[in-house]
């Protein structure tokens, strides 16, 4: 199989997977051009590919550092826009049910974004992407362990944040 049957094949079955986590990286909802980039750049390094390595951490790896390069340049804005919200699976619930719902998932997005990097990185592999610790590990160059506890006190600080936001909207209401 040709380098570029291969590379191929890969954009097939990894394209989504890689435009969302660009998309939940960078805040941004223009960034095929890096997933473009991202492919470009796995066909290029081809050689390099461990082929004991699972393809799709490979590529997220290389999204990982396009990314990263992305806010490097200052183009960091919010973590999720509105479009995510909007875009994201639910069971038809009742209009009431939907508003609240997506003013849940608004607070849980907020959250995240006010995390630090690390964990920001964290809650979208695992939580988010839903990698496995031993995916997550190969894309972030680290040891599952490391994963785990990383995971466990971004959810930490992920509950500390959401606790924060609901109390400041409790008091916010309680002194309007």
């Amino acid at each position: 199989m040709k380098n570029n049957d291969i590379v191929q094949e890969w954009f097939g079955l990894y394209h989504q997977d890689i435009l969302q986590y660009l998309v939940y990286c960078t805040g941004r909802l223009d960034v095929e051009d890096l997933v473009q980039e991202t492919f470009i750049k796995a066909l290029q390094h081809l050689s390099s590919f461990r082929h004991e390595s699972e393809p799709k951490t490979w590529l997220f790896t290389i999204a990982r550092r396009l990314a990263q390069d992305e806010r490097r340049r200052g183009i960091w804005k919010a973590l999720l826009p509105d479009f995510l919200l909007a875009t994201m699976k639910s069971s038809d619930p009742a209009p009431h049910e939907k508003l609240m719902l997506n003013e849940e998932k608004t607070a849980l997005y907020e959250a995240v974004n006010k995390l630090r990097p690390g964990y920001r990185e964290i809650i979208i592999l695992r939580g988010i992407m839903d990698l496995t610790s031993e995916e997550a590990a190969d894309i972030l160059g680290c040891s599952t362990a490391k994963v785990h506890l990383t995971y466990h006190r971004a959810l930490q600080s992920l509950k500390k944040h959401m606790i924060a936001e609901k109390g400041g909207v409790v008091d916010e209401a309680a002194n309007g």
